[in-house]
């Protein structure tokens, strides 16, 4: 199963751990954020945020 890309149009960062990896997405309304399985793998780094406003391509 391929993973719908998406356009994030906002990111809401409440902590990040690895040091502003995903606070870059903030600074990047628009960004194409194509692989899902990436944001679960963030998440249990102890990365958390909220990806708003989200649209398939």
């Amino acid at each position: 199963m391929t993973a719908t890309p998406l356009r994030i149009a906002a990111c809401q960062i409440t902590a990040d751990p690895l040091g502003g990896v995903i606070a870059r997405l903030a600074a990047a309304p628009g960004l194409i954020f194509t692989d899902v399985d990436a944001a679960a793998a963030i998440h249990a780094r102890g990365i958390t945020g909220v990806l708003t406003n989200r649209t398939a391509l």
